[in-house]
């Protein structure tokens, strides 16, 4: 039971506590919130975009300021646990499958971290594929999203393996590290649409509130 726990621990707070504890670099902390920065201005650059296909249809979307300081921040915060989550999974898995040559921990842990860094770097880029020429599909079952995560696990792992090579990996630390950003690409296209179709259903309910 004990070591479920630990095991839990690691795989949600395991990155934050080896910051705390100087196990990795400060380099690591700012690579981290500058990758939150970036998902900050890519979703900003989203909402622009989702705005101005909003009023082609004479509808007109409006967000506090107060409203953007706050989805930044839990951006900014959710960058951290996704990073962490990917570190956890990553030692974990090192441990699992030493045969796949994954860094030896805890000496590889900054490598690690760096990697978890690049999947979710994959990610962001994915999305931003997705917005700029997919925007209006629907996340689904669909055989196209199953061809989009399959393609794009495959180009990722291309990607890493070019930008980030590690010493003694076996191609399978690519592909699984490819499979996770390509699922997360999909994952935070479905978030943005469920968000959208959140903020569609309340401006469909205060306009008929107004009607009345």
């Amino acid at each position: 039971m004990n070591g479920m726990i630990e095991r839990l621990f690691e795989l949600s707070l395991g990155f934050i506590w080896h910051i705390i504890k100087g196990e990795l670099p400060l380099s690591i902390v700012g690579s981290t919130l500058f990758l939150g920065v970036l998902f900050v201005a890519a979703g900003a650059w989203s909402e622009r975009r989702k705005h101005a296909r909003s009023e082609q249809f004479g509808h007109r979307l409006q967000r506090g300021t107060g409203t953007l300081f706050k989805d930044a921040f839990i951006v900014m915060v959710a960058t951290f646990f996704v990073v962490g989550v990917e570190y956890g999974i990553f030692r974990l898995a090192a441990r699992a499958l030493p045969a796949w040559g994954w860094p030896v921990l805890p000496d590889g842990n900054v490598v690690l971290a760096w990697l978890s860094l690049a999947v979710t770097s994959f990610a962001l880029v994915g999305v931003i594929i997705l917005e700029l020429i997919w925007a209006a599909k629907t996340v689904s079952l669909a055989s196209f999203w199953v061809i989009y995560v399959l393609v794009y696990a495959v180009l990722s792992a291309c990607g890493l393996q070019w930008l980030y090579p590690v010493s003694g990996a076996t191609p399978w630390i690519y592909l699984g590290s490819g499979l996770m950003s390509s699922l997360l690409c999909v994952l935070l296209k479905y978030l943005q649409q469920m968000e959208e179709d959140a903020d569609g259903s309340k401006e469909e309910a205060d306009a008929i509130s107004v009607n009345k």
